[in-house]
């Protein structure tokens, strides 16, 4: 799609009131049984729950249009995988900003394992969502798709703590508050039914 120039990228999935309610009480819950190990930037913020809506809102269409057996770990905690679709799991990373995705837009995952608990696996694949606050309407989680993990490693740009990731909407840069991988979006996702039907065929 592209707006005024610039080719917005993902599939846009509508975020309800329920989503939203029910993204604060799960991530409370979570915090209750793993303790809160997010950026110390989204302490004071709304990052964190809508993280959790976001997970619910790509659940809610990947089971739509999944073609094999599919399940969802809500409860799973921070880190750990959160869909496993036929034999894969996969792991999806949410960025929370005030408008859509751009193609120039970075996706971001953890370098260092900051929320993943140490009895957990890692993922065999990574997903990605921006989920778009919308002030006078429905928020819109953008579906964005998704990469092998191993593979995402080796591609993306590791950004250490205190190094700029990219630049925001407006001009200002967006810090790294701990070690990153970063992916400018672009056309190095595969597209979110591309990824998925991968998925669906591994043995």
């Amino acid at each position: 799609m592209i707006l005024n120039g610039f080719r917005r990228v993902g599939v846009p999935l509508t975020v309800t009131p329920q989503d939203l309610e029910w993204g604060r009480v799960q991530c409370a819950k979570l915090d209750r049984r793993y303790g809160k190990r997010r950026f110390p930037t989204e302490e004071h913020d709304d990052s964190r729950w809508r993280g959790s809506v976001a997970d619910r809102v790509v659940e809610r269409y990947l089971r739509e249009i999944c073609r094999a057996p599919f399940n969802w770990f809500p409860d799973g905690g921070y880190g750990a995988p959160d869909y496993q679709i036929n034999h894969a799991t996969a792991e999806l990373k949410t960025c929370v900003r005030n408008v859509p995705p751009l193609a120039s837009y970075a996706v971001k995952y953890p370098a260092n394992g900051y929320d993943r608990r140490p009895d957990e696996a890692a993922a065999d694949a990574v997903c990605f969502a921006s989920y778009e606050r919308v002030p006078l309407g429905l928020d819109v989680v953008w579906f964005l798709g998704g990469y092998d993990r191993k593979p995402f490693l080796r591609i993306a740009r590791f950004v250490a703590r205190g190094e700029t990731v990219d630049m925001r909407p407006d001009g200002s840069p967006f810090i790294a508050s701990d070690d990153l991988y970063t992916l400018e979006i672009g056309d190095n996702l595969t597209a979110p039914r591309s990824w998925l039907r991968d998925l669906e065929l591994r043995p």
